[in-house]
């Protein structure tokens, strides 16, 4: 048996199945016209809705819009004007830090958009224009799943109203065939649960895109209070993050295909060299994405899953959400 909370987590975990499907049908397709011709684009957010708004930059500088992400108290360091667009990210639309840049944004005479899964959010009150997702969850108070993908999607989404052709067969597939990738994630996941052994330091290693997928892999860890992990770039792992790695640790290497011959090599390395165990985690061949932006999602599903069987092996009673964590900082 496990507890009500990480029920609740499973049933969040698992809305993404019609939540992304359900987001993307909700977009209303004048989306693009809060980003197109913009000076600059700011993503902002805490948290998993940092790294939404990191996949935001991604997809954006892909169709030539400047973009960057920073988080909330840094965007307050940027000198905005009436040609910039800021998008808070906020999956419950209660991050004081994301709605204190989104006021400061409206100070400086941006444009302000919250992208949240929340319509009775706060930060919706104080914002230009909603992007609302509909990931189905029914708390904000669990380890978060559906909100983080929906996000994603809907950014995805925008991107495909700026360019159709690109864009337009992937997001197809991602709703004609979201069972599928569901079904490829959890044996994913459950494989990845198997290899993370608590007592051990994890790795996220990837570039490009696939990054957000590292960087999401380090916070499911991190909220879940599992074991130390972190997320490095594979160039960067290769001149320095091997110094910080131990025999028998682990290493998740991230891409958004199969196995090339350079990265056959690099996981050579790792386990006979390094002595690491390695777990290679890419988007299933028989899904047939022809983007980046659409490969990353199947992976962070497998990674959220991983996660939740994880906690659910080693601590089946658990009853919280880093709740002291948000209490001692006053997050919300």
């Amino acid at each position: 048996m496990v507890s009500k909370f990480l029920k609740q987590c499973h049933e969040g975990l698992h809305s993404q199945v019609k939540g992304l499907t359900k987001t993307l049908q909700g977009l209303s397709g004048d989306e693009r016209e809060s980003v197109i011709g913009r000076r600059l684009v700011v993503l902002t957010g805490c948290g998993d809705s940092l790294a939404v708004a990191s996949y935001g930059v991604w997809a954006l500088l892909q169709e030539g819009v400047c973009a960057i992400s920073v988080s909330p108290p840094d965007l307050q360091r940027l000198p905005l004007d009436n040609s910039c667009t800021v998008i808070g990210v906020s999956a419950s639309g209660r991050s004081i830090s994301t709605m204190r840049a989104i006021e400061y944004a409206k100070r400086c005479g941006a444009t302000t958009v919250a992208l949240t899964d929340n319509e009775q959010g706060r930060i919706n009150e104080t914002v230009d224009s909603l992007w609302l997702t509909n990931s189905g969850v029914e708390t904000y108070d669990i380890i978060p799943t559906a909100p983080t993908t929906c996000g994603m999607a809907f950014i995805l989404g925008v991107v495909g109203q700026i360019n159709p052709a690109k864009y337009g067969d992937d997001l197809h597939v991602l709703q004609r065939l979201i069972d599928d990738i569901w079904e490829w994630a959890e044996l994913e996941g459950l494989s990845i649960s198997q290899m993370i052994d608590v007592n051990r330091r994890v790795t996220f290693v990837a570039d490009g895109p696939c990054y957000v997928s590292a960087e999401l892999g380090v916070m499911k860890i991190s909220e879940s209070s599992l074991t130390y992990a972190t997320s490095v770039p594979t160039e960067e792992f290769q001149h320095y993050g091997g110094l910080s790695t131990k025999r028998n640790d682990l290493v998740i290497f991230v891409t958004e295909k199969r196995l090339t011959a350079a990265d056959a090599r690099f996981l050579n390395i790792l386990r006979d060299v390094l002595g690491l165990r390695t777990y290679h985690l890419h988007p299933p061949e028989t899904i047939s994405f022809t983007t980046s932006m659409a490969r990353v999602i199947p992976n962070v599903m497998a990674i959220q899953i991983g996660t939740y069987y994880t906690l659910v092996r080693v601590d089946p009673e658990r009853k919280w959400f880093r709740l002291p964590h948000a209490r001692a900082f006053k997050i919300y």
